[in-house]
């Protein structure tokens, strides 16, 4: 049955339930969009991407701690560039700290026993450096070769530490929700409203089309 078999009553009916079906679907994906950017901006702040974001700043927290360590330790014999590159250690040993406290105030379903790991692994580290960079402050250690060879059996600590950072950065990726199905919900509602505008329109056309034409005295 084409419009031109129904009447105008039959026609704005079909109408109204079309707006209503397309008001029902369009509603239903919008809302469910929203909830899905709510629920990726919450990960932002709290759950698995705040998570994976702080363990990225932490491995690079921890280069510039290596970075800073080897410039301390070719530099021994000029004392104030050695006082200069300890005190950007300190800072970013600083910057470590924060960002793993940052890890741990993360809403994530990672164990907190591999942040402990982290936290005692990095520790082992600070005490190493610290004694060392005492050793050069004395004149123990005098050599670059001498603070390095020191340094050798703490340099796996590290590398766990940045394995395991790597490891925790991964994992929560892997979990984190993503924005791609919220965006083709947005999509799917509007383009189910530009469909239902279309209807509408034609409809609405087909209506006029059925209505008594008026006459002029």
């Amino acid at each position: 049955m084409t419009p031109k078999n129904l009447g105008v009553r039959a026609l704005l009916a079909i109408a109204f339930a079309t707006a209503m079906m397309a008001v029902v679907i369009s509603g239903a994906f919008q809302y469910w969009g929203m909830v899905r950017i709510d629920h990726v901006a919450k990960g932002l702040r709290r759950g698995d991407t705040a998570l994976a974001n702080a363990a990225e700043d932490m491995r690079e927290d921890v280069l510039e701690l290596r970075r800073y360590e080897k410039d301390v330790f070719m530099n021994i014999g000029a004392d104030e560039l050695v006082r200069q590159y300890r005190e950007k250690w300190d800072r970013a040993f600083a910057g470590l700290r924060y960002d793993l406290e940052r890890a741990h105030r993360a809403d994530s379903a990672l164990p907190d026993a591999q942040l402990q790991q982290v936290t005692e692994q990095m520790a082992a580290y600070r005490a190493a450096f610290a004694h060392i960079y005492d050793s050069i402050s004395n004149g123990t250690i005098r050599t670059t070769q001498q603070a390095n060879e020191e340094m050798s059996p703490f340099k796996v600590s590290v590398r766990d530490a940045e394995s395991l950072l790597v490891e925790i950065s991964d994992n929560a990726r892997d979990r984190q929700p993503l924005l791609g199905p919220a965006v083709v919900a947005q999509e799917i509602g509007l383009v189910a409203s530009f469909l239902s505008f279309l209807a509408l329109t034609f409809l609405f056309v087909a209506c006029v089309r059925r209505l008594p034409a008026v006459s002029h005295a």
